[in-house]
């Protein structure tokens, strides 16, 4: 664990005013000002008078790596992929997947959509299911499996009309892995041995295709 962390506590985006202890962190937003339809996630607060002059230089500490910033994140319990660990994947036409690996257990996510969307002036896009695992199988075509909800960024992509302009790369970010899928678990198939030309069979076999 992380002990430099010159986090204090956590502080409500609901109301600015409201705050709590570091521990135990509210995952699940702020439970003043949260309602049944909308949850207002928790910043958290640092004693920015105790940052050194030699935080900017980097001198006496870590030069790779999130431990570098390790006085201004929360005292990590464990390592995460750190910086730069995460992969940017191009699956053709200037699309990249920023892959990471793990699921995020938390329904504050609508109220940070509200913000992502109105801060860079974007706009939100209906998908349904049957776009979604299109996506999916499309992104599992490149070797990323990823839960079904994760792949709307990129169905979401696929909607646009074809005549339409997008300036740069396009990023769809992915943060749930496909063992999360609601459907893991539900067919069961017998082993088979491990050479490629079974493997392959059995992949056809099942309609699974790259």
């Amino acid at each position: 664990m992380t002990t430099i962390s010159l986090a204090t506590g956590q502080r409500s985006l609901g109301d600015p005013d409201i705050s709590y202890p570091l521990w135990p962190p509210l995952t699940h937003g702020c439970p003043r000002t949260g309602s049944d339809t909308m949850s207002y996630p928790l910043e958290i607060d640092y004693d920015y008078t105790r940052v050194t002059s030699d935080f900017v230089t980097g001198q006496g500490r870590p030069r790779c790596g999130l431990d570098r910033w390790a006085p201004l994140l929360p005292p990590l319990p464990a390592p995460g992929l750190g910086e730069g660990g995460t992969l940017l994947i191009a699956i053709g036409d200037g699309v990249y997947v920023d892959t990471e690996a793990y699921g995020i257990a938390c329904p504050v996510n609508s109220y940070r959509g509200v913000r992502a969307i109105t801060g860079s002036e974007g706009r939100a896009l209906t998908v349904d299911d049957a776009a979604m695992h299109r996506a999916q199988a499309e992104l599992a075509g490149q070797g990323l499996w990823v839960e079904l909800s994760f792949a709307a960024g990129l169905a979401g992509l696929r909607t646009l009309p074809d005549g339409e302009t997008i300036e740069g790369p396009v990023v769809c970010v992915t943060t749930s892995s496909g063992f999360k899928d609601a459907r893991v678990g539900d067919r069961h198939l017998a082993p088979v041995d491990p050479s490629w030309e079974n493997v392959r069979t059995r992949l056809r076999a099942e309609d699974i295709r790259s």
